[in-house]
């Protein structure tokens, strides 16, 4: 489980980005920057309504945000479940949406269903999308086994560049945050399912 000082920072600006080796990436921008991120259908710590997870239709929920420093020229949003475990690694955040490219004029990301071509739509005007550990490009909603409350990280981030890739996987598009993040926001959604899943998915 998360720390609970972890649990309790809503939102982070100027922070070192964690994926990131030591050393690897710089702090740049202003002190003054404050970036905040937000859903309708939730609070940060609340629960996720099921239409968002494996139990429901499996939609994107909806996201907006505000603060990004005048010096953004794209934003990223990594969506992760930090309290999976996978069955080579014993401690490894399950990957479930990876959005990248958003312009810095838009300030939401509606509700998709990542299923229907016309739903894409719904993304903001250049904005794209990479893999997740589900081996698709888009959504995948959360599927914890019953009985154990996870915790989903929204993590955005603020950067000085454009990415340009064409549906990376997490450690690739980690990579190229490296020196670019200019401020973060985070929210935090938890999901626990209270009926065993019939479907054979893994947690997630």
């Amino acid at each position: 489980m998360l720390r609970p000082r972890a649990l309790a920072l809503a939102t982070l600006s100027l922070a070192l980005f964690d994926a990131a080796p030591s050393g690897a990436t710089k702090e740049i921008g202003s002190t003054a920057d404050a970036m905040t991120l937000t859903s309708p259908k939730f609070e940060h710590q609340g629960e996720l309504p099921a239409r968002y997870t494996c139990d429901g239709i499996e939609a994107s929920p909806p996201l907006q945000w505000a603060g990004e420093p005048a010096k953004t020229q794209s934003l990223v949003l990594i969506v992760e479940d930090p309290d999976a475990n996978d069955a080579h690694e014993a401690r490894r955040a399950y990957t479930h949406w990876l959005v990248f490219d958003i312009p810095p004029s838009a300030h939401v990301l509606n509700e998709t269903l990542h299923e229907s071509l016309r739903a894409r739509r719904n993304l903001p005007e250049g904005a794209r999308e990479g893999t997740n550990d589900a081996q698709r490009v888009g959504y995948s909603g959360p599927c914890p086994p019953s009985g154990r409350k996870h915790n989903y990280l929204f993590k955005l981030f603020a950067l000085d560049v454009f990415v340009d890739l064409d549906a990376p996987v997490k450690a690739v598009l980690e990579k190229e945050l490296h020196g670019h993040v200019l401020a973060r926001a985070e929210l935090i959604g938890t999901y626990e399912r209270r009926k065993q899943a019939s479907d054979g998915r893994a947690a997630e």
